[in-house]
């Protein structure tokens, strides 16, 4: 994406997988396939710093992205150094958003996309009741931001959800220790657990219907690391690779399909837990 759109992201963001170790990198990564997307369904979501990364590029790259879905996120705008709201983009209190919507007008059209792409986007936020790292008054602060800059029924809020921070699941995964839905966070981020299917409501939120699970949970397909490097230097926080999943329907050569993006937050990377967990069941 063009570089001199105003992305204003915190120091901590990191984007789809953030220094891996170089061993098993460079005997797993593969280049990116040749795959036939539709531009007009790509997609980004995201949790914590990473979902605030979503929003970030969501609204700065408006006229690319057609839909949102940030769990426990702050504002566009919100942690910029010099910027207007420092200190209240995590915790419980939460910014006051009236300065990130004026800058954001001033921009449009010029160090980012257009308002008018921006309205036509549709935005999932989730909050999580026993949060206490991006609370949900912060989150209320993300749905005023977009409240004041999109029709209000292109919103889905979810201000009362299930869980702390981390991303809520609708089923119990063997592989995993169990973790209370209740609790602040999880250890390692683990994805919990509550009786909630995050990934499904965000989706059929911007997508519309979605074809049903099968039994197993595996609709089949490869999850592969791909060299994110040819796009994007080491310098700038990223690393040299990232997870796409492949259904077998978008093989090369396949259907033409759609692409959503998940950004994970700042404990989830595979360099930071040094397996594929979180990549496989976000």
């Amino acid at each position: 994406m063009n570089g001199t759109k105003r992305i204003c992201s915190a120091a901590a963001i990191v984007l789809a997988a953030s220094m891996a170790p170089a061993a098993f990198a460079q005997s797993a990564l593969q280049r990116l396939p040749e795959l036939n997307v539709d531009p007009s369904q790509v997609s980004v979501s995201g949790l914590g710093w990473g979902g605030a990364m979503a929003i970030q590029v969501g609204v700065a790259h408006s006229s690319r992205i057609m839909g949102v879905a940030a769990f426990a996120a702050f504002p566009y705008d919100c942690e910029r150094r010099g910027g207007v709201t420092p200190r209240l983009c995590a915790g419980l209190e939460g910014p006051d958003v009236i300065g990130l919507v004026a800058n954001a007008r001033a921009w449009f059209g010029h160090e980012i996309d257009a308002q008018e792409h921006l309205r036509r986007q549709r935005i999932f936020l989730y909050a999580g009741v026993n949060d206490v790292t991006i609370g949900p008054q912060v989150v209320a602060a993300t749905h005023a931001f977009y409240q004041a800059l999109i029709p209000a029924q292109n919103i889905s809020f979810d201000p009362n959800g299930p869980g702390g921070h981390f991303l809520p699941m609708d089923y119990y995964d063997p592989r995993s220790t169990y973790w209370p839905c209740q609790t602040a966070t999880s250890p390692r981020n683990w994805p919990v657990d509550c009786a909630y299917d995050g990934a499904g409501k965000s989706l059929a939120w911007i997508y519309g219907d979605l074809a049903p699970r099968t039994a197993s949970l595996d609709p089949g397909g490869d999850l592969i690391m791909v060299n994110q490097g040819e796009f994007v230097a080491r310098d700038f926080g990223m690393d040299d690779i990232a997870f796409l999943y492949v259904p077998k329907a978008c093989a090369p050569g396949g259907s033409v399909c759609r692409l959503h993006v998940f950004l994970h937050d700042r404990d989830q990377s595979f360099f930071a837990r040094n397996d594929t967990v979180f990549a496989e069941r976000s």
